[in-house]
């Protein structure tokens, strides 16, 4: 008896170590919220969102601790939930072991700062504290530009006076975006002498992204330069890497280009190209299953593809990891060409200039693009296609 009492200690002083290793705690210390507001912590993963903890905060304390997916560092995030605050969530770097403080003397989240010995977090300070100030100014709008954004959603508000209140959310809007302009080029001057590593390679790919989807963007030269000078072949290699210069060099497509294909994959493995579909109009359809409106779009592309048959082809191109991609392909019983390239944000929604899902590309028979939009709403689909298709 006395020998198995002693394993089951063993036993539980193995497993204890084992959550301790892995855990870690985050304590704060923020004023002007308003009280007993509840902060939650979690990890974002292929899009879908886990709850590890939740607090009040009490006299502008809180406390939340969680365990890390593996003994390497991991981003997770805290959320404010205060309908007063335009910026309720907090990005932070965990460690199994860590012990973190968040203070804050505003309900402006993303202005918090964070203090802990996680190397990736102090990197992230780095940039953090670049920003932080044309973040402030940003957020600064945000208090006139919701009441103006309420007043023109208002249906009692009249025509005349909805068209001036645009206007005025139109200038607000080009302020708030001259600031961001600012924002990135804070960054990418961090990164000029920053250490390269794989935050740095973190930055580079958003940025590198923002590049091609942001019309204009005016520092696409100086990501080139920092991809090709401060870059390292083992950098290049991995999946930041990889998406950032497909961002940084890959060609887009726009209306009246040629098709640009790829291997795309089938849910048995199979291959599948767009060009074996010559012939046929093909409706390219971008989605992931964190995007609500491209799974409210589903009935419609079911219709559209039982009803036209004979001349379209609805092509779902799935941005998701693949075990996602295979659970909601059976929870949807997705019926038309159900496809995915396996290459994340380094893949043909580069080509295509996917910057938001749902994102739609309409091919024609001869395989020329004929037409791209995005969003969802009843209907949507069907009216954009009737322009070229006598759809059904």
């Amino acid at each position: 008896m006395k020998k198995h009492v002693v394993s089951l200690l063993l036993l539980w002083s193995v497993v204890f170590g084992v959550w301790a290793e892995k855990g870690f705690v985050i304590q704060g210390s923020v004023d002007g919220i308003t009280p007993q507001s509840m902060i939650s912590l979690y990890r974002v993963d292929n899009g879908k969102r886990s709850l590890l903890d939740k607090a009040y905060v009490t006299r502008g304390r809180f406390k939340l601790t969680g365990k890390t997916a593996g003994s390497t560092a991991e981003e997770v995030y805290i959320m404010l939930s205060d309908k007063k605050s335009p910026s309720r969530t907090l990005a932070l770097w965990v460690l199994p072991g860590a012990k973190i403080k968040v203070f804050g003397d505003n309900r402006i989240a993303a202005l918090w700062t964070v203090e802990s010995d996680v190397a990736e977090q102090k990197e992230s300070n780095l940039y953090a504290a670049a920003v932080r100030p044309f973040l402030a100014e940003y957020w600064n709008y945000y208090p006139e530009k919701a009441k103006l954004e309420a007043l023109y959603r208002d249906k009692n508000t009249p025509r005349e006076k909805r068209s001036a209140v645009r206007k005025q959310i139109n200038a607000i809007t080009a302020k708030q975006d001259s600031i961001q302009s600012l924002m990135y080029k804070a960054e990418i001057d961090i990164m000029q002498t920053a250490p390269v590593g794989d935050i740095w390679l973190m930055y580079l790919a958003q940025l590198a992204m923002v590049s091609r989807t942001q019309k204009n963007f005016p520092y696409k030269a100086e990501l080139v330069n920092l991809y090709e000078n401060r870059m390292t072949d083992v950098l290049k290699a991995k999946e930041y890497g990889v998406v950032a210069r497909a961002n940084l060099f890959q060609r887009t497509v726009d209306v009246g280009d040629a098709l640009v294909d790829a291997d795309l994959y089938d849910l048995a493995g199979g291959v599948h190209h767009l060009s074996d579909y010559r012939g046929k109009y093909v409706l390219l359809d971008f989605w992931a299953r964190s995007c609500a409106p491209c799974l409210a779009a589903m009935p419609e592309l079911a219709q559209l593809f039982a009803n036209n048959s004979d001349s379209l082809v609805v092509v779902g191109l799935s941005l998701d990891d693949e075990d996602t991609w295979l659970q909601t392909s059976r929870e949807k019983k997705i019926s038309w060409v159900n496809l995915n390239e396996k290459k994340g944000a380094a893949g043909l929604n580069v080509a295509y200039n996917v910057s938001s899902i749902p994102h739609y590309v309409l091919i024609s028979p001869e395989g020329k693009v004929l037409s791209i939009f995005k969003g969802y709403k009843k209907n949507r689909i069907y009216n954009e296609l009737k322009k070229y298709i006598a759809v059904k």
